[in-house]
This record gives C-alpha cells, structure tokens and sequence, in this order.
C-alpha cells in the first residue's frame, strides 16, 4: 500500500512540475511572441476605434468575467470553457491549429500558459491582440483573421462602418463562426443576434457557464 501512495505521489509530483516548467517558460515567452506580432503588422485595429459600448458588448458576450479572472474562468455563466486569454493562447502559443489531445492534455497547457500569458500582458492589450487575431471563419477559400478582415470579407466594409447590428453579427459567429457566418448561414446569426440583444438588455441570462448559445433566451 505504501509503495502505491509513493508511486502515486511521485507521479503527481511530476504533474506538478510539469506545469510549473510550462508555466515558467510561458512566463519568458509571451514578450517575444507578441512583439512578433507587432512587427508583421498583424493589428490593424486599435482599441480607439471601438465605441466604449460595442467594446462591452464583446466582453460581455465573449468573456464576461475577462477584468476580474488571472486568465482562466471555472464559473461563469455564459462564459463558456475558453477566456479570451485562452482563445489568445491557442492563436498564438498553437497556431490556430488547438486540440485538447489525450486526456485533454493540451487543454491543461492552455490553462497553465494562460495564466502565464495574463501575468504578462496588460487586460487591454489582451483585447487588442483579441480584436485583430481571433479566427472568425472560412471566406472565399481563405480563413479570416481579426474583426478589420471580417467586416470586410463578410460585409464588404471597413470595420468603422459597420452598423451596429452588423457589428454584433460579428461577435455572434465567434462562438461557431462557420455555423453563425451571416452570409451563408444568415437566418442562425440573424436567431443568435437577437439573443445577445436579450443578454446584453438584461431581459435574460444564460443558465449555466456551458449555456453559451443562451438556451433561456429564445430561438
């Protein structure tokens, strides 16, 4: 019995370890990887050119605990399983190409670096690098990058021009951009639009932090 308890203590020892080396070297490269960025020219956007509300609108929908959790969020409700801290470390740590693997496995990196990646990086930085890197969908043969592409590939506008309901097609299709693409899939995204508005009115709440397609909030 006690050479099982060894054996199992040495085995969580090492999960242990594990993570803290993941996390440490996380910690290190998050710099580099996001001055990369900056010097392919990969943000167009800037937070500025945002309105205070419609920056809202995205946080609420997409991570709505974003300014309170360290990069990982266990327990609100509509928020889902992926922060956007998390969603920022699969662009950028697994270059759009995330799998939970055996045993979830990766999914536990993710965490680990996420809150490696969140000590590092400021909230509103997390944002900037989330509006022109998120991956919203397939267009044309190619994958768009970012809400600049999007109101472009999906509305044929510069991201400035977007009417808000347009704009809030956008943040619907994060969640499953190719089912709620509001060119091919217009009548979903048209049904998901109209339950952010219920949720961001306060006239409903998602029941759970799994309940991200607002199941009380109508068809």
């Amino acid at each position: 019995m006690r050479t099982r308890w060894k054996l199992l203590l040495g085995f969580l020892a090492l999960i242990v370890a594990a993570f803290a080396l993941q996390y440490i070297i996380a910690y290190f490269r998050t710099p580099g990887i996001v001055a990369q960025v900056e010097r392919t020219g990969g943000l167009p956007l800037q937070l500025s050119d945002f309105r205070f509300d419609r920056m809202q609108w995205l946080v609420t929908v997409q991570d709505p605990d974003f300014y309170r959790h360290r990069g990982v969020n266990f327990g609100t409700p509509g928020a889902g399983y992926t922060t956007i801290t998390q969603g920022l470390v699969k662009d950028l740590f697994f270059n759009y190409s995330f799998k939970p693997g055996f045993l979830r496995w990766r999914k536990f990196q993710q965490t680990t670096i996420a809150l490696a990646f969140n000590a590092r990086v400021p909230k509103e930085e997390q944002l900037r690098l989330f509006v022109n890197l998120a991956y919203m969908g397939t267009r044309n043969g190619h994958s768009v990058i970012g809400f600049s592409q999007a109101a472009k590939d999906y509305f044929g506008k510069e991201f400035q021009a977007l009417t808000d309901e347009e704009y809030l097609a956008l943040v619907a299709l994060l969640v499953a951009p190719e089912r709620y693409s509001p060119v091919t899939h217009q009548a979903e995204s048209e049904q998901r639009v109209a339950r952010l508005r219920r949720v961001l009115a306060g006239t409903c709440k998602p029941t759970s932090q799994s309940d991200v397609e607002y199941s009380s909030c109508g068809q």
